[in-house]
């Protein structure tokens, strides 16, 4: 009997712990926040951000921790903080910060050199939800060019709002410094106390870093379509059937797309390769319809079901662009 009551007493406290955390989380989603931005040029600058700007460093350090993200790198110090941010973003609920990003002017645009959550619990879920709000609007809008160099758990939020990634070729450039190069986007470069930390980059820092992304993912794209194009040509004295040479190429093209978006590589392209895309669609799907009878039953079922990837990616991707409003 003791035994049992223990048990019992132990399901008791279960359901009493979940039972609170879920009466917590509820309250939090109930509540508003507010994101309030900061820049040099307001007067608030001076009177409210010099006076907590170490509160604020705390407020990163801290939220870095708790994350298991190591210390805040992106300033040295409070004093530091404040002489190279040109914005500041601070998410307020009940008039308490629960979230902050902090961004400086080097390399040009507006790098996020910083952003956490809250970690008070009362207030944790609702952070987690204003930092992901600020990334979302960063990433969306490309107002003056908000760009970051990230990691980690800030790099799950970027990629899950569909950021765009640069790649890798372009971090040195960007970012003044030698880096060593991991893969098509992240890349391994020395911090402070000789710390090598693993990144990526996200955003764009100017018009013209902007444009030499927009044309790396346009030549690459043209030129896989310019390859499957050659190989048509090559097998032209086989005397296949024409529809089925185009059919092909319209299958292939859309071949590049699914393997760019489901490697997780890109979700925006430049708005002529999602036009080829939205052709080759439209193309294969006419094919396939009013020339049916030169297909077999086993290439049919593969390009309607091509055309169908092809339809969801179109409803996926987005064009690559600035939005400068």
């Amino acid at each position: 009997m003791i035994f049992e009551e223990k048990v019992m007493q132990q399901i008791r406290d279960l359901v009493h712990e979940e039972l609170t955390k879920h009466l917590k989380n509820t309250k939090q989603a109930d509540k508003k926040y507010v994101i309030k931005t900061y820049h040099p040029d307001d007067e608030e600058w001076e009177t409210y951000i010099r006076p907590n700007r170490d509160k604020i460093f705390q407020f990163l350090e801290e939220g870095y921790q708790y994350a298991k993200l190591g210390s805040f790198s992106g300033c040295l110090d409070g004093k530091n903080l404040f002489k190279n941010a040109n914005e500041v973003k601070i998410a307020f609920c009940d008039n308490v910060w629960i979230a902050i990003s902090v961004y400086s002017g080097y390399r040009f645009g507006y790098k996020c050199v910083g952003i956490a959550a809250t970690t008070a619990e009362g207030y944790r879920n609702l952070g987690k939800r204003a930092v992901k709000e600020i990334i979302q609007n960063d990433i969306r809008l490309y107002r003056r060019h908000y760009w970051t160099e990230c990691s980690g758990i800030i790099e799950h939020y970027y990629e899950t709002a569909h950021g765009i990634k640069l790649p890798s070729e372009f971090a040195s450039e960007i970012l003044n410094k030698d880096v060593e190069i991991v893969d098509d986007y992240h890349y391994r470069r020395t911090i402070k106390n000789g710390v090598v930390l693993e990144k990526v980059i996200y955003g764009f820092n100017s018009k013209s870093t902007f444009d030499k992304v927009y044309s790396t993912y346009k030549d690459y794209i043209d030129k896989r379509r310019f390859r499957i194009e050659c190989d048509m040509l090559k097998e032209s004295e086989s005397g296949e059937n024409d529809v089925l040479k185009q059919a092909d190429v319209c299958y292939r093209t859309i071949l590049i797309f699914d393997e760019l978006v489901n490697d997780g590589q890109a979700n925006e392209f430049p708005t002529e390769s999602i036009t080829m895309l939205k052709q080759s669609v439209d193309n294969l799907k006419t094919l396939i319809t009013q020339n049916s009878k030169y297909f077999s039953k086993s290439y049919l079922n593969t390009y309607r079901a091509a055309v169908n990837m092809g339809e969801t990616l179109l409803d996926i991707v987005e064009p690559m662009r600035i939005f400068t409003f």
